[in-house]
């Protein structure tokens, strides 16, 4: 694996010099492994979309689904793996934060993108008459600028003091159930606190 780790950093220092006025070499790596991963998942939407779904759409457990959302949580599908390890051992190689602490970090932060992703999907598509797939490249577009604000350090150092405003957001768009809203808040924050006292250790 160390071999294979070294050959991707290699092949993307090799490009880094016509750059090295503008940024340091750890941004470089972060957008040349943020843009391919990038390029990855709309490739993998589009051939979703067109030839794998047919552009119709399908029910799954007895919900119908578009195509343009079920190309969606098939492109994520892969590119959420490979943007974590990509960030955990291309960009951020040296953190000392245990693979767990950062997986749950990452997933946290992955959790927004995907409402972000949803609803300017359907936004664009169902609402605008878009086409999918561009709708998907301005989505993407839209959703790494306001993850930019978000998040000014790594996106392995997001902070868990807000972890449960993704699992309080998903509750509240299918229930109104106050006291189980309060139950996921409680639980969330309770791992939060388990999580800070596992990195000191």
């Amino acid at each position: 694996f160390n071999a294979f780790k070294n050959s991707i950093v290699r092949f993307i220092d090799f490009f880094y010099n016509p750059f090295s006025k503008l940024m340091d070499i750890r941004t470089f790596r972060y957008l040349a492994c943020g843009g391919s991963n990038v390029v990855l998942d709309t490739f993998i939407y589009f051939i979703s979309y067109n030839f794998i779904l047919l552009r119709q759409a399908h029910t799954l457990m007895g919900l119908t689904f578009q195509a343009h959302i079920l190309a969606f949580a098939m492109s994520f599908s892969v590119s959420f793996p490979i943007g974590f390890v990509l960030s955990k051992y291309i960009v951020f190689p040296e953190s000392e934060l245990k693979g767990r602490v950062q997986l749950f970090r990452y997933a946290l932060l992955v959790g927004s993108c995907i409402i972000l992703n949803v609803f300017f999907l359907k936004l664009f598509v169902e609402y605008l008459g878009w086409y999918p797939t561009p709708s998907k490249v301005i989505t993407t577009g839209i959703v790494a600028v306001l993850v930019s604000f978000r998040n000014e350090n790594s996106l392995l150092k997001y902070k868990c003091d807000h972890a449960f405003v993704v699992p309080v957001t998903l509750l509240l768009i299918f229930s109104n159930d106050l006291e189980q809203i309060k139950i996921m808040r409680d639980r969330v924050q309770h791992l939060c606190t388990y999580l800070r006292i596992d990195e000191k250790q």
